[in-house]
Protein backbone atom coordinates (compact mmCIF):
# COMPACT_ATOMS: atom_id res chain seq x y z
CA UNK A 1 0.00 0.00 0.00
CA UNK A 2 1.23 3.02 -0.94
CA UNK A 3 0.37 6.55 0.66
CA UNK A 4 0.43 10.07 -1.47
CA UNK A 5 2.44 12.03 1.16
CA UNK A 6 2.42 15.86 0.25
CA UNK A 7 6.20 15.73 0.69
CA UNK A 8 9.07 13.26 -0.26
CA UNK A 9 10.78 10.74 2.20
CA UNK A 10 13.69 12.37 0.67
CA UNK A 11 13.07 15.85 1.84
CA UNK A 12 14.48 17.55 5.01
CA UNK A 13 12.82 19.73 7.12
CA UNK A 14 13.99 23.39 6.92
CA UNK A 15 15.56 23.47 10.48
CA UNK A 16 17.53 20.07 9.68
CA UNK A 17 18.85 21.49 6.32
CA UNK A 18 20.40 24.15 8.05
CA UNK A 19 21.76 22.23 10.44
CA UNK A 20 23.43 20.19 7.70
CA UNK A 21 24.72 23.29 5.64
CA UNK A 22 25.96 24.77 9.16
CA UNK A 23 24.27 27.98 8.08
CA UNK A 24 21.49 30.17 9.93
CA UNK A 25 17.94 29.15 9.43
CA UNK A 26 16.77 32.69 8.14
CA UNK A 27 20.04 32.55 5.61
CA UNK A 28 18.28 28.91 4.53
CA UNK A 29 15.08 30.99 4.02
CA UNK A 30 16.77 34.06 1.88
CA UNK A 31 18.31 30.84 0.09
CA UNK A 32 15.42 29.19 -1.14
CA UNK A 33 13.42 31.88 -1.67
CA UNK A 34 15.80 33.08 -4.28
CA UNK A 35 15.61 29.94 -5.74
CA UNK A 36 19.07 28.73 -4.96
CA UNK A 37 18.32 25.61 -3.10
CA UNK A 38 15.56 23.49 -3.96
CA UNK A 39 12.33 23.05 -1.48
CA UNK A 40 8.70 23.93 -1.44
CA UNK A 41 6.18 25.01 1.16
CA UNK A 42 3.66 22.33 2.17
CA UNK A 43 1.59 23.90 4.61
CA UNK A 44 3.59 26.80 5.31
CA UNK A 45 6.57 24.86 6.11
CA UNK A 46 9.66 24.63 4.03
CA UNK A 47 10.61 20.86 2.72
CA UNK A 48 14.17 20.76 0.95
CA UNK A 49 15.47 18.63 -1.10
CA UNK A 50 17.92 16.18 0.69
CA UNK A 51 19.66 15.99 -2.93
CA UNK A 52 19.96 19.83 -3.15
CA UNK A 53 21.89 20.10 0.15
CA UNK A 54 24.13 16.95 -0.64
CA UNK A 55 24.70 18.99 -4.12
CA UNK A 56 25.53 22.35 -2.78
CA UNK A 57 27.48 20.35 0.54
CA UNK A 58 29.57 19.40 -2.87
CA UNK A 59 30.21 22.73 -3.88
CA UNK A 60 31.19 23.89 -1.17
CA UNK A 61 33.84 21.83 -0.85
CA UNK A 62 35.14 22.00 -4.34
CA UNK A 63 35.53 25.40 -3.64
CA UNK A 64 37.45 24.99 -0.13
CA UNK A 65 39.90 22.85 -2.25
CA UNK A 66 39.89 24.88 -5.42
Amino acid sequence: MSYDLPYSSDDLSAIDSARRLEIDLNRLYVLLRLGRIEGRKINGEWRVSRRAVDERLRSRRKVATA
